[in-house]
């Protein structure tokens, strides 16, 4: 009788482990709907005209890598950033918390990333070398299969004023 309760009792746990394994793969295997790589593009004026700058989001579930061109006029440098972190979603709500911040020296006669400068790890609220709070929390919908962004530059919690739609497309 003793033996046939101990093989009862590994019998439940196998199976339990079993279903345990099946909902874990199965909410792994969940994707979410913004994943995948998005780009825009934004016009900013320099010292010799117009230059169109692309800003691209690489968005996996839970993580991201940001990387854009930066413009500065009193330097007629550019600087190349790729900014990494996590992603936490509520809603259709992001919330983008940034761990690590790359910034390259860039040849925009070559259209080449040179080498890295420097890397940091953000401090938190992380103000970038223009001195304007970066956005970290976005408001996102899928529309006609892009990615529009609702940024809260302010971080006020409004998305008016100062804040911005950036519609991304998707990168074949």
């Amino acid at each position: 009788m003793k033996t046939q309760e101990q093989l009862s009792n590994v019998i439940l746990a196998f199976v339990f482990t079993l279903l345990l394994s099946a909902c874990q793969k199965n909410h792994n295997e969940e994707q979410a709907d913004y994943n995948g790589i998005w780009e825009i593009y934004f016009n900013i004026p320099t010292n010799t005209g117009y230059s169109s700058l692309r800003y691209e989001i690489e968005l996996n579930n839970s993580t991201y890598s940001e990387s854009f061109l930066d413009y500065y006029s009193a330097s007629n440098e550019y600087i190349y950033n790729v900014w990494e972190g996590e992603v936490i979603k509520t809603g259709n709500k992001l919330q983008f918390e940034v761990t690590s911040m790359k910034t390259y020296n860039y040849d925009p006669i070559e259209k080449e990333v040179l080498e890295l400068i420097s890397e940091t790890v953000p401090t938190e609220p992380h103000i970038d070398r223009s001195l304007t709070l970066s956005w970290e929390t976005v408001l996102y919908t899928m529309n006609n299969g892009n990615l529009e962004i609702r940024a809260d530059w302010n971080e006020d919690g409004d998305y008016e004023d100062t804040d911005e739609i950036m519609i991304y497309m998707p990168v074949d």
